[in-house]
């Protein structure tokens, strides 16, 4: 369960159900009233890192938007073209339990805690209202992994009661955690669980609080054996010494304890991120090697070089190719 050392709550935050149950939860620690998040969350001056390893909890009431459009790095479905099926996503919880030194949240967010919005029911009637329009896949976890936070708040059982109440709606929650309790209740077919595997020499170095791969593996089998629709997500991959053996061994590991019939689809990706938010990442990160690579700068963001993303396909793609068929398997780069 996640540990935060105090509770910054909005008086509209604390009026709801949702921040009185957080209020009562951080009864042996301080709790702090505020007018506006921003009034933490927004502190140009804050250490991002300082706060990730002593993080606060900030619980808010957001305003609309409820939906964004997504870009195709937030969700790559193979087989898939953007106009069958749009991509959209929200921002009901911002900032990660976790902290992965390639995360591009550092970059983009001026402060470490943990953002919750606790009114529910309006991304929930944002969700429902789009659908009117017809179907569409919902990424809830592209600004944190919602699963690592489902101790402090149930938000994935609540995507997942909307999920069956909503059947034109896609909801997918990506993740790199352990199995949930929430694996053992009824599937719904439009619910889908990604997760995000890395090798060992990745994940222990890069990863900090993330579950180890051999974890997520017996997470995601866990899931098969339960009947939900899971997908794998190889993103970023990490150019750190030994890459290609590390990466090569992962996916041999991964379809040893998972069979690939079993996987709806995979992607893979490089290390990407725009030009502002990496230039932040690397100012303020001079301690991990895998922010000072010599990247180049392509289409306005930060990425690796032609020959190294060509190595990238040959090893990751190629591989994850030859288990899963071409048509299951996607780049995700822009």
């Amino acid at each position: 369960m996640p540990s935060y050392r105090s509770l910054y709550v909005e008086a509209s935050a604390a009026a709801t159900t949702v921040g009185r149950s957080l209020i009562d939860q951080f009864a042996d620690r301080p709790v702090v009233e505020i007018n506006s998040y921003h009034e933490v969350f927004s502190r140009p001056s804050a250490s991002f890192q300082a706060q990730k390893r002593a993080p606060s909890l900030i619980a808010a009431v957001a305003s609309p938007p409820y939906l964004y459009e997504a870009p195709s790095r937030v969700c790559a479905r193979p087989g898939a073209r953007p106009d069958e099926l749009p991509v959209m996503y929200n921002d009901q919880l911002r900032n990660c339990v976790y902290n992965c030194d390639y995360c591009f949240l550092q970059g983009m967010h001026p402060c470490g805690h943990t953002l919750v919005f606790v009114n529910s029911e309006d991304y929930h009637d944002a969700a429902a209202d789009r659908a009117k329009s017809g179907p569409y896949w919902l990424s809830v976890s592209y600004l944190s992994d919602i699963l690592a936070f489902e101790p402090v708040l149930p938000l994935v059982r609540g995507w997942l009661d909307f999920a069956r109440e909503h059947p034109k709606v896609t909801v997918e929650v990506r993740t790199k955690g352990e199995a949930p309790p929430l694996l053992r209740s009824e599937p719904a077919e439009n619910f889908v669980f990604t997760w995000t595997l890395s090798p060992r020499l990745v994940a222990a170095r890069h990863e900090r609080g993330c579950a180890s791969p051999a974890n997520r593996l017996t997470a995601i089998r866990a899931a098969i054996e339960r009947g939900w629709r899971v997908r794998l997500a190889f993103d970023p991959v990490i150019l750190v010494p030994g890459w290609k053996d590390a990466y090569g061994e992962l996916i041999e590991e991964t379809f040893t304890v998972v069979p690939a019939a079993a996987i709806e689809a995979a992607t893979y990706g490089v290390f990407r991120v725009g030009l502002d938010h990496a230039n932040r990442m690397i100012a303020a990160r001079p301690d991990t090697p895998v922010l000072h690579h010599p990247f180049v700068s392509a289409h306005g963001m930060l990425t690796y070089n032609e020959h190294e993303i060509e190595a990238i396909h040959r090893t990751v793609g190629s591989s994850l190719t030859s288990y899963l068929g071409a048509d299951r398997v996607a780049f995700v780069h822009a």
